[in-house]
């Protein structure tokens, strides 16, 4: 039996249980993917450049095959296209607000 099915028969589909065990689930995940952090004193600008690529590349496919192609699916193309560029826009905001806040 896989995790989903047993998730499912412990809930009996209750949406908020799901929910809650899922972001149980995500959040253990994370804790055990930071914990090399603390094994590491010093770590190389290489290897810092290549795990940021990853989490780059991961971020990125997720977006896509999980929000940006099903969004697609169930409606047009143009509000699609307005949410990713509202959204780069405010990240590129945020980004210029964030470095004139340091340099100030």
């Amino acid at each position: 039996m896989n995790l989903e099915k047993m998730l499912v028969l412990l809930a009996k589909e209750n949406p908020i249980f799901l929910g809650f065990a899922g972001g149980i689930i995500l959040a253990t995940f994370n804790t055990i993917g930071a914990l090399p952090v603390l094994f590491f004193k010093k770590t190389s600008q290489k290897f810092l450049d290549i795990s940021l690529g990853f989490a780059a590349g991961v971020m990125l496919a997720a977006s896509f095959t999980s929000l940006i192609i099903p969004s697609i699916k169930m409606g047009s193309i143009f509000p699609v296209i307005a949410g990713i560029v509202i959204g780069a826009t405010i990240v590129a905001l945020a980004i210029r607000l964030f470095l004139i806040c340091i340099l100030l």
